[in-house]
């Protein structure tokens, strides 16, 4: 009897042991405290927080707000339609002009075989063609020949300006002198130097021309609506005559 007690005693542990027990199972156990990311400023856990600040959306809202990116993006379609059209008309419009003008610089080196033609039919007198045939028969090869030459630079859209009795405009004449006449009113193209042409819309090369002055000054208005007027700009695209007889007409008579 006595020895069973014994037994019993000596088996029980020391409670220094089983408090060490319990902190050994402790350590082993989860922390399920919230760490620092998942807690909110206030201290809470994030999903708690969440659940608190982020109401759900009415139907109201949630339309609103997709008419509102249904609009934005409809808004840059448009943008971006606009802005390509505008690229194709650019280039389209770059390839008319390149059509239009890709032979101006031929066709302004051409401009000196005209002027060439010009002068040969303003060097011989009429008188002197009558009485000599073979003259004459020289004289009219080289009126066909300028003839036919103006006629290909027509097609091409060339032509040749008549600014005699116009308006100095600086953008198709260059003024190479002054003269008095007050027969005309100042300003005015009275003599021609040598033809200048036109390629379509655009100067292929200036008419030199004297300007009179000493006259009556132009009238504001007239002056306006000349300028405004774009037939007075047609005017001086008009066939130039070599046989006319106005001043300056002649681009070898003495000024």
């Amino acid at each position: 009897m006595s020895d069973k007690t014994d037994t019993t005693e000596t088996e029980e542990p020391a409670p220094e042991e089983n408090v060490a027990e319990s902190g050994d199972g402790a350590e082993n156990v989860p922390d399920e405290s919230p760490s620092e990311d998942e807690t909110s400023d206030d201290g809470r856990p994030e999903n708690e927080a969440g659940d608190t600040n982020a109401a759900p959306a009415t139907p109201e809202e949630q339309i609103a707000g997709l008419e509102a990116e249904v609009a934005s993006l409809n808004d840059r379609l448009l943008r971006a339609m606009a802005e390509t059209e505008n690229i194709r008309r650019r280039a389209q419009r770059d390839k008319q002009d390149t059509a239009k003008y890709a032979i101006a610089n031929f066709a302004r080196d051409m401009l000196s075989v005209a002027d060439n033609l010009g002068r040969a039919l303003g060097s011989v007198d009429e008188s002197a063609r009558k009485d000599n045939g073979s003259l004459e028969n020289l004289m009219i090869g080289v009126e066909m020949t300028e003839r036919v030459l103006m006629a290909a630079m027509g097609r091409v859209g060339v032509s040749r300006m008549e600014p005699l009795g116009t308006r100095f405009d600086p953008n198709v004449h260059e003024a190479m002198f002054e003269y008095d006449d007050p027969s005309q009113l100042a300003g005015t193209v009275g003599q021609l130097i040598e033809p200048g042409y036109m390629m379509h819309d655009r100067p292929l090369r200036p008419a030199k021309v004297g300007i009179t002055k000493g006259g009556a000054k132009p009238d504001p208005a007239q002056k306006e609506s000349s300028d405004a007027d774009p037939s007075s700009e047609a005017a001086g695209a008009t066939a130039y005559d070599p046989t006319g007889d106005k001043p300056g007409s002649q681009i070898d008579e003495e000024l």
